[in-house]
């Protein structure tokens, strides 16, 4: 069952396959197919619709030979090597530009949901794919790959392949079967999106915990401390810094007493949260021992 149909110029195979036609090129092919009565209705009067309808039908002709020429070719090797290359190439850069536009517009999701093989897609990631090229493209690739395969497997079922008489086109008969293996593609496409967006939004609030010393490990620091609060900072700052040269660590310290927290002072000092945590660690037990020591000389 064709999903898309030939009625539209866009799917309509031209002489080399994929490149569209000026006027003058379809009107000079029309002249070369047809007979003597046929050329007056060329060559008359040019709103006459007949003559339009004319040229239509001789390129659909034309079409439906090229497309008979390009499948025997493509038999006749087995759908390998260069011939099937080629055709990959061809069709598949013209399914690209279709799938992304569908993509981008939703529409695939109606051409696949119309042959029930609907997907449930997340607002997240339809919103994507309408406004991310990057991630239009990505997927479209997928899709139009997974599609190529699909029409080549479907070339060794009898009730399935591609006949010139069938009624599609080649061009058409590639999209169809891109249509068919979207939803697995999509399905993959949207896990793997998704679980990216739970991943930077845990990293994100787990950043936000340490900064605001929800963690555990750090103690949120008023903004304004007491002055019993400043004294004591003050005093283990002065005690701890008396045995240290190491500015590094003396900024540390300084900025503890400051009042920010372990993930600040790593931002300043282009440190992880871990490393300030076990340089303080090491400061207040410095303090401790100096206390210790200054009690045991009294």
């Amino acid at each position: 069952m064709a999903i898309v149909t030939d009625d539209s110029n866009d799917d309509r195979a031209p002489h080399d396959e994929f490149a569209p036609r000026s006027d003058s090129d379809r009107l000079l092919t029309a002249h070369e197919k047809a007979g003597k009565a046929d050329m007056e209705k060329l060559t008359g009067d040019d709103e006459d619709p007949s003559a339009e309808q004319l040229v239509e039908a001789l390129e659909d002709q034309e079409r439906k030979r090229t497309d008979k020429l390009v499948y025997e070719k493509l038999e006749g090797a087995g759908f390998n090597g260069t011939q099937w290359e080629r055709f990959c190439f061809k069709h598949g850069r013209h399914a690209l530009g279709k799938t992304e536009g569908w993509l981008q517009s939703g529409d695939i999701f109606t051409l696949t949901s119309s042959i029930g093989h609907g997907v449930g897609v997340d607002p997240r990631a339809r919103e994507t794919l309408r406004r991310d090229e990057l991630h239009r493209q990505a997927l479209a690739n997928d899709v139009v790959f997974a599609g190529l395969r699909l029409w080549r497997r479907r070339q060794s079922v009898p009730k399935q392949a591609w006949r010139p008489d069938g009624g599609a086109s080649l061009v058409t008969s590639v999209l169809n079967s891109c249509i068919y293996a979207f939803s697995n593609e999509f399905r993959k496409w949207q896990k793997v999106f998704l679980e990216s967006i739970d991943e930077r939004s845990t990293e994100h609030e787990k950043l936000s915990k340490i900064e605001y010393g929800l963690d555990g490990r750090n103690k949120p620091v008023p903004m304004f401390p007491s002055p019993e609060m400043k004294l004591i900072t003050d005093d283990e700052l002065d005690r701890a810094l008396q045995r240290i040269d190491d500015p590094l660590i003396v900024k540390i310290a300084q900025l503890e007493a400051q009042g920010l927290t372990q993930a600040q002072i790593g931002r300043e000092v282009q440190k992880t949260s871990r490393q300030i945590e076990y340089v303080l660690k090491k400061l207040h037990q410095q303090n401790i021992r100096s206390q210790m020591e200054g009690n045991n000389d009294d």
